[in-house]
């Protein structure tokens, strides 16, 4: 993915203010219009046959990895982020289980 990405961002006319990626994840910083994020999108699509990004944005905030990215007052805020679907468990102190787990 990181040669695909350097020849793709090489030759990409318009550029995100910051890109990074962990591993499947990708979070950029768009400074651009609305209709040149979608562009780029849409060129990143494209560029590989076998290449499918899913894309969210918002002007706000966003999800990414277990954070909240949010903007206020041109300064960027982070918060933990807990997906709805999670159900923590604990394990009952008397379980029989390996006293490591």
């Amino acid at each position: 993915m990181a040669k695909l990405e350097e020849d793709f961002l090489s030759t990409c006319n318009i550029k995100p203010l910051t890109y990074l990626r962990y591993i499947d994840d990708i979070f950029i910083i768009w400074t651009d219009t609305e209709q040149e994020l979608i562009q780029f999108h849409k060129q990143f699509q494209d560029f590989h046959p076998t290449i499918n990004l899913k894309m969210g944005y918002s002007p706000t905030h966003i999800h990414f990895l277990d954070t909240t990215i949010h903007t206020r007052e041109n300064t960027i805020q982070t918060t933990i982020y807990r997906k709805p679907t999670l159900k923590p468990s604990y394990l009952m102190y008397d379980s029989f289980h390996p006293d490591h787990t």
